[in-house]
């Protein structure tokens, strides 16, 4: 497939947020490529509401932009789409499958993979070093960990719902118990609370460090090879104090989303 040559805008619809990362032009293929070679120009963070938006589209040059978008937020996207269309009827808009992307996928069904997943396997293969294998854990609304051998073949994952999630499950479950939220602090986490409020926030911070480095024991026990590990997700910077292992990117997914091939 030969690739656009307009300026490219990559879009990740999450649960919890939509980013927009623009590009000067889409990647050549099986170029060797750096984290800082990845990174998008401007990146523009949004709610699910889509609020600001439409003002940002309006301040983009007129000339076609190329649109791939990576969504697991199914409304948000139809809203995303409409507004893009309606402002910019010249752009090439793309909802990007399991097909756009340049990965082997060794699992029972790669179309029913998240794209976010696949974006983040292909931005890792396109830096990690060939000769390993590796790990990414994207730490947003749900947790993933996924796999990568050392022949760039994506081998599945885990997912675990993320300590957003775990917060609400707790608040609607257990009558006495508040909702308390997952701040984006840096400062680590006491693991013995004090009172129900540092008790519940413990066990979001800790049980999700305690999953996850379950699993990456798992993964390391069974690789004769040690993995890299990809650390990214709007949960990371505050998991990455206890992860310091990972390789911290703060933008994986909209990086896999410019090496995606389109029409």
């Amino acid at each position: 497939m030969n690739a656009p040559s307009n300026a490219l805008i990559a879009v990740d619809v999450g649960n919890s947020a939509v980013k927009c990362g623009q590009y000067s032009k889409p990647f050549a293929r099986k170029t060797p490529l750096s984290l800082e070679q990845l990174a998008a120009n401007t990146v523009l963070q949004l709610p699910p509401t889509l609020q600001g938006f439409s003002p940002w589209l309006e301040q983009l040059p007129p000339h076609p932009h190329d649109w791939r978008i990576s969504s697991v937020q199914r409304h948000v996207q139809q809203k995303l789409h409409c507004q893009i269309t309606n402002s910019r009827p010249n752009d090439q808009i793309t909802l990007l499958t399991s097909d756009h992307f340049p990965i082997r996928c060794d699992v029972e069904r790669p179309d029913t993979v998240g794209t976010d997943r696949l974006a983040a396997a292909c931005a890792v293969n396109r830096v990690r070093d060939q000769t390993k294998p590796a790990i990414i854990i994207d730490a947003g609304t749900a947790t993933t960990i996924d796999l990568i051998d050392c022949q760039g073949v994506y081998q599945g994952g885990v997912i675990l719902p993320g300590p957003q999630i775990t917060a609400a499950a707790l608040s609607d479950h257990a009558d006495l118990l508040p909702r308390v939220p997952f701040s984006q602090t840096t400062v680590v986490t006491p693991m013995i609370g004090k009172n129900t409020h540092e008790a519940i926030e413990s066990g979001l911070f800790w049980g999700t460090i305690g999953a996850i480095k379950q699993v990456l024991n798992n993964y390391e026990n069974n690789q004769s090879n040690s993995p890299l590990i990809f650390l990214s997700g709007g949960n990371a910077p505050r998991l990455h104090a206890e992860l310091r292992a990972a390789t911290f990117v703060p933008h994986l997914v909209l990086a896999g989303i410019s090496l995606s091939q389109v029409e």
